[in-house]
């Protein structure tokens, strides 16, 4: 956020700076132009001074679009950094969120399975969210080349990395949950069986 004032700041710098500092020097060469027609005694000095603020004013007007052109980058890439950190700490939490318990019995087991599923299908809606970030990344490489590119590049890696975790932890919890079910109809069926066999 802090960026973001810098560049409120200097938006509202570089605003009256190129509409009243522009007005200004307009009046001002107005007024030279105005003096060099009537062939003031002292043209080449005022010519010289003209030629000097010119020359200047040119400058501060090629620093001044570049000062802002560097914040609205910086700006982007903050932005960038931030909406990561969040995905990041969102998919961690979710990841955090995904129980151990395998149940006791079929139907426990088949309830928890069902809680699987809507979980699996609600972080589903994060996936959005890292493919947007993916091609947010790819567009700030190609616009920023060398080390700020370098950063947003090692960021999605670890963004791409907590996703991957996140989704190898779904899919272990899947098939612990399809084990378990496994186990408790087998566990059932032979209880049934030494039951049968028990009352012959």
């Amino acid at each position: 956020e802090h960026v973001q004032v810098l560049e409120n700041k200097f938006n509202e710098f570089y605003t009256e700076l190129t509409t009243i500092g522009q007005g200004r020097v307009d009046e001002l060469f107005v007024g030279g132009d105005s003096l060099l027609d009537n062939n003031h005694t002292m043209s080449p000095e005022i010519q010289n001074a003209m030629s000097g603020i010119q020359e200047k004013w040119g400058n501060l007007l090629e620093l001044a679009a570049t000062r802002k052109a560097t914040l609205a980058s910086s700006v982007e890439l903050h932005k960038y950094h931030r909406d990561v950190n969040v995905l990041i700490s969102r998919i961690q939490a979710a990841d955090a969120s995904i129980p151990s318990d395998l149940g006791r019995d079929v139907s426990t087991v088949q309830a928890l399975q069902r809680k699987h599923q809507s979980m699996t299908h609600d972080i589903q809606a994060i996936r959005s969210q890292v493919e947007g970030l993916d091609r947010e990344n790819e567009r700030l490489q190609e616009l920023y080349p060398g080390a700020r590119a370098r950063g947003v590049g090692e960021r999605q890696e670890q963004l791409e990395s907590s996703w991957s975790r996140l989704q190898d932890h779904l899919t272990l919890r899947k098939e612990a949950l399809l084990a378990a079910t496994d186990l408790f109809t087998f566990l059932r069926a032979a209880n049934q069986l030494i039951q049968w066999a028990t009352n012959m």
